[in-house]
């Protein structure tokens, strides 16, 4: 009987240390009357596989892209279910399965898939979004994130969690006239003042009432950071519209006790990354490292309305995992730099 078998890159490999895919069908297909995809795997040595899933139509533009990321895959074959948010959502589907999987303490391995189906189990219950916080906040005229990120389900007895994305969900606000939700489902800060959102899949609510606080907005600047000019054979860009930009993990850790909250915005068609509440925030590329030991400087343009002056600072904090890729694990090194007034405009 044969099976898909997927090879994963050491790390160092030419090829890269990672591998992923996406299955898409000619046509689209109606998965309304299924509950869950699910398949079997299994991997040459214990490994965890990095996200599977459904939805992705490999058009960069997907509506319905669901996944998990918690599964460990052993060398036994295991059957794995990956609920379906809202199967209503997907009467025209194409994007029938992805899978991304790298490197596992450098080492590459094989891993199978094999029964690679949507099912009606009858057995996916309990909804319940997974949510950020119950309070966000956002300007005026703002496009705001509530942060509703999955949904947990009891498949079975067990819990389930998949990483869902926000076209899935119906929002309702309780004053339209503070915020406002789109037919995307995106929701505008209108007006300043307090907002509840109410979050349903389908007809169900999955949540707690959300509140939104609509601010007045902050300063902003008019004009975007001077167009770099470095030759793009010297630069390892991370966010640029000058150059190609190296894959990031996250722009935003949530790391405990970090209040920052991070909106993706233009000034003047030039994309920015918007952080407002910022204490501290983590900015990780784990799955693929960045090489700059043939690099002598680290280059950042910001922006702040805030006082600048003594005692305020701002640090940008580098740190290196070392050889062994894991943080914390007794070869790291790590670089801090401060910036005062009047270096900090």
């Amino acid at each position: 009987e044969s099976s898909l078998r997927i090879t994963v890159p050491s790390e160092g490999d030419p090829s890269g240390f990672f591998s992923g895919g996406a299955f898409v069908a000619p046509g689209a297909r109606d998965l309304s009357g299924y509950d869950a995809l699910t398949f079997w795997a299994k991997a040459s040595m214990v490994a965890p596989l990095g996200l599977v899933g459904f939805g992705n139509d490999n058009s960069g533009s997907s509506l319905y892209p669901a996944s998990r990321s918690d599964i460990t895959l052993t060398t036994a074959w295991q059957k794995f279910v990956v609920p379906i948010p809202d199967a209503g959502r997907l009467a025209a589907e194409k994007g029938m399965f992805q899978y991304s999987v790298g490197a596992f303490e450098k080492a590459g391995f094989y891993v199978w898939f094999d029964e690679v189906q949507f099912e009606k189990l009858g057995t996916v219950a309990q909804p319940r979004a997974v949510i950020t916080s119950d309070v966000v906040s956002g300007e005026v005229g703002e496009t705001i994130s509530v942060g509703v990120t999955g949904v947990i389900y009891n498949v079975g007895g067990a819990d389930v969690t998949v990483n869902a994305a926000p076209a899935y969900f119906t929002f309702v606000s309780s004053d339209e006239s503070v915020a406002r939700v789109g037919a995307d489902g995106t929701i505008t800060g209108v007006s300043v003042g307090s907002a509840e959102i109410t979050v349903r899949l389908g007809s169900v609510e999955v949540a707690d009432r959300i509140t939104v606080n609509v601010l007045t907005p902050a300063p902003r600047p008019t004009t975007p950071a001077p167009a770099p000019t470095a030759d793009p054979a010297d630069v390892i860009s991370m966010f640029s519209n000058a150059y190609t930009n190296v894959p990031i993990d996250t722009w935003d850790t949530n790391w405990l006790f970090s209040t920052a909250e991070l909106q993706d915005i233009q000034v003047a068609g030039d994309d920015v990354k918007k952080y407002t509440e910022l204490n501290f925030v983590g900015i990780e590329f784990a799955t693929q490292t960045i090489d700059a030991s043939d690099m002598t400087h680290f280059h950042l343009d910001i922006w702040t309305p805030n006082p600048t002056a003594a005692p305020a600072v701002f640090k940008v904090l580098l740190i290196d995992f070392g050889p062994n890729g894991v943080f914390d694990g007794g070869d790291d090194s790590q670089h801090e730099l401060t910036f005062t007034s009047p270096l900090l405009a």
